[in-house]
C-alpha cells in the first residue's frame, strides 16, 4: 500500500460498526468514518466535542453492520449569555460595518473567554480578519459575526470558508435594534447542523 494512503487511514480510518456488541467511542481528538446498517457516519472528538453525524443514510442495502444514533455532546457546556452579550456590544460599537470574534474555552479551568478579532477589512456586508490568537489550551467553539443592520444568516461565503472546520458558527444581525436576530450551526467538516 502507498505510505501516503496508510498515512491517511491512519489518521481518519473507517470503522464498521459492530452488530453484536457496543462499539467504543472515539478516544482520541479527530475524526472517523463508521460503516452501519443505517448509512455512512462521520465521528468527530476534540477536547469540547462528541458528534456521530450521518454523512449518507440508507436503508435499502442490508448491511450486516450495527446501528448509528446520532450524538452531539458539547463537553464544555453551554456558552455563557454574558458572552454573547458582550459580542452584541463589539457589533453595536462597529455599525455600520460587521465585526467578528471566537469564544475560547480552556480545557483544563473549563473557562470561556471572548476574542475579539483584529479586521483586515470592513465594511456593511463583508469582514475578513485575522485568525484568533489563542493561549495554550484553549480551544476555539463558537465563531461569531455580526451583519450589521441586516438579519442573521449564513451566505454563500461561510458556507465555504466553514466546509473544513470544526466549531459552532453564530451570525447576528439586526444589531441596530433593541432585540437582534441569531443564527447558529454546528460545523463538523462539511456537515452543517442547526443549533
Amino acid at each position: 500500500m502507498n505510505p501516503r494512503d496508510m498515512a491517511l487511514q491512519g489518521l481518519t480510518p473507517t470503522v464498521m460498526v459492530p452488530a453484536f456488541e457496543t462499539m467504543a467511542c472515539l478516544d482520541r481528538p479527530g475524526h472517523r468514518f463508521l460503516v452501519s446498517r443505517n448509512g455512512l457516519w462521520i465521528e468527530l472528538r476534540r477536547a469540547w466535542l462528541h458528534a456521530r453525524l450521518p454523512v449518507a443514510l440508507q436503508d435499502a442495502v442490508p448491511m450486516p453492520y450495527g446501528e448509528v444514533t446520532q450524538v452531539v455532546d458539547l463537553s464544555c457546556g453551554r456558552v455563557p449569555k454574558e458572552l454573547l452579550d458582550e459580542f452584541i456590544g463589539q457589533a453595536r460599537d462597529a455599525l455600520p460595518n460587521e465585526c467578528g470574534a471566537v469564544v475560547a474555552w480552556h480545557e483544563r479551568t473549563g473557562a470561556f473567554r471572548l476574542v475579539p478579532l483584529h479586521a483586515l477589512e470592513a465594511s456593511p456586508d463583508h469582514l475578513k480578519y485575522e485568525p484568533a490568537d489563542l493561549q495554550e489550551g484553549e480551544h476555539l467553539v463558537l465563531d461569531l459575526h455580526s451583519h450589521g443592520k441586516s438579519a442573521a444568516f449564513f451566505s454563500s461565503t461561510d458556507n465555504r470558508d466553514d466546509v473544513s472546520a470544526v466549531k459552532i458558527a453564530g451570525v447576528v444581525g439586526k444589531v441596530d435594534q433593541p432585540n437582534p436576530s441569531f443564527a447558529f450551526r454546528l460545523c463538523a467538516l462539511g456537515q452543517f447542523i442547526k443549533m
